[in-house]
């Protein structure tokens, strides 16, 4: 079976294939018997490792059958998931943050897109679009969506404020849980541009990265501004995670199918 952890940045583990059936058996047949389940571990099986690979057959290809036997796989120690990034978030919490940002601030943008990000594998699928709203019990629904090979996926959750410059979500995606604290760093006045540093957990691995919002798509970070971004990174003690002037940038072909 070539059922491999996926996430920000997956390796290939190895898969305790005796575990799997006494613990996951009927999930296993239900992959066995669906072609997109088998579609997406051959294609993860084929890349040999490479985590750039893998995330882009996860996002391509995941459906519900690979998605509850992965979840299965991982919560009974048939398979381990290895860390993604690095291995444990840092402690952030006197970090001098963007403690007046308001998540108001995201919900009156409306629509925004992505910039740039500090993890190449997790950040930069072309066409990111993210729609915000006012959730009806506090913080701002999120829809995020992206382009990948021609395929929209897309995925919906709600921001809540943990506190000040600090929101934070837990969502599934394709069945499996996602945890994810957004540190906000900086924000330009007039709304063009905002930078945050993210940690997040998925399939029991941690990842972090980094992302810019932008208010228009494919818009370059001025010099000025991304000279403030590095100086918030330099104030939070980031700077061995995030460089703002090595950002990965998506890609906003005139044929972006979602914008």
């Amino acid at each position: 079976m070539a059922l491999l952890a996926t996430g920000a940045a997956a390796q290939a583990p190895e898969v305790d294939l005796s575990c799997l059936l006494s613990s996951c058996a009927p999930l296993a047949v239900a992959c066995s018997a669906d072609a997109s389940c088998q579609a997406i571990q051959g294609c993860i099986q084929a890349c040999a490792g490479d985590p750039a690979c893998n995330n882009d057959c996860f996002f391509r290809l995941a459906d519900e059958p690979y998605a509850q036997l992965a979840s299965c796989a991982v919560d009974a120690g048939c398979i381990a998931a290895p860390p993604i990034g690095n291995a444990t978030c840092p402690d952030l919490s006197g970090a001098p943050l963007a403690t007046g940002f308001n998540a108001s601030w995201l919900a009156e943008a409306g629509t925004m897109f992505v910039a740039g990000g500090g993890n190449a594998v997790y950040d930069c699928y072309d066409c990111q679009l993210l729609e915000f709203a006012p959730a009806p019990g506090g913080g701002v629904d999120v829809v995020w969506s992206a382009a990948l090979n021609g395929t929209v996926r897309n995925a919906s959750y709600t921001l809540e404020e943990a506190a000040p410059g600090v929101l934070s979500t837990a969502y599934k995606l394709f069945s499996m849980p996602v945890n994810e604290t957004y540190y906000i760093l900086d924000y330009t006045e007039d709304g063009a541009f905002l930078l945050y540093f993210y940690c997040g957990t998925l399939l029991g691995a941690e990842y972090t990265g980094a992302v810019v919002y932008s208010r228009e798509a494919a818009a370059a970070i001025p010099p000025d501004v991304a000279a403030r971004f590095a100086a918030a990174v330099q104030a939070a003690g980031l700077q061995d995670y995030v460089q703002v002037d090595r950002f990965c940038t998506p890609a906003y072909p005139p044929d972006c199918p979602n914008i």
